[in-house]
């Protein structure tokens, strides 16, 4: 198995997710795919909307974000940090 299939398949550990939530800080910017009801979204090929949000409060289990217009969302850590590690592996594509 090459290494990058290897880094794939490592999972997800819960120091990854306690460094994450010690790291992020309200006022922060951060990018993440909402994945709103709609209509597109009927035969689930809808990928989701690629927004940036401002932390406005931090909670044990969620992050709320406040993206322009003032629409808040909330997102699980979990979320994040598959955003994040989706993210860097499309940048080292």
């Amino acid at each position: 198995m090459s290494k990058v299939n290897e880094k794939i398949n490592e999972g997800i550990q819960v120091s990854e997710l306690d460094a994450l939530r010690r790291k992020v800080k309200l006022g922060d910017k951060i990018r993440i795919r909402t994945v709103k009801a709609s209509s597109k979204n009927i035969g689930g090929s809808y990928d989701g909307v690629l927004r940036t949000g401002i932390v406005v409060a931090k909670y044990p289990r969620l992050a709320v974000l406040e993206f322009s217009g003032g629409t808040r969302e909330t997102v699980t850590w979990l979320d994040l940090l598959l955003e994040k590690k989706k993210s860097k592996r499309g940048a080292k594509s």
